[in-house]
């Protein structure tokens, strides 16, 4: 009887720290998924982020680790507000721009009726005689 609780108290025990050990232990997949991932925050943290690549490499870190873990989850916040902040700039860029290209064709048809009137009376004055 006391030899079939030692054996159970022995299994229990060597369960035990076998789930510690294999807890700690961290497969290739998830080493790589975690290179992954810090690439990935690396390239959102630049001052032109390409957000296509992080974008890839975050899809890959989850193809190759199905559990999500707290980086990731970050990443992916992180791929998320940048998206929204290159987006806002490339609105005010073109917002910009168009309104550079409207003044523009405001001065130019300014200037061409100015040089209208200008020979309307270079041509009143007796201008082009021979």
């Amino acid at each position: 009887m006391e030899l079939i609780v030692i054996k159970k108290l022995v299994d229990v025990l060597t369960g035990g720290i076998q789930s510690l050990v294999r807890g700690r232990k961290v497969s290739a997949n998830d080493r790589r998924a975690g290179k992954l991932v810090s690439e990935a925050i690396a390239e959102l943290l630049a001052i032109n982020p390409n957000i296509y690549s992080a974008k890839a490499k975050l899809k890959k870190a989850q193809s190759i680790s199905p559990d999500e873990t707290e980086s990731l989850s970050r990443a992916l916040d992180m791929l998320e507000t940048v998206t929204i902040a290159v987006k806002k700039a490339a609105k005010k860029k073109r917002a910009a721009k168009k309104a550079v290209a409207k003044k523009r064709a405001v001065k130019k048809a300014a200037k061409k009726k100015r040089a209208a009137k200008k020979r309307v009376g270079f041509r009143r004055m007796g201008g082009f005689r021979r």
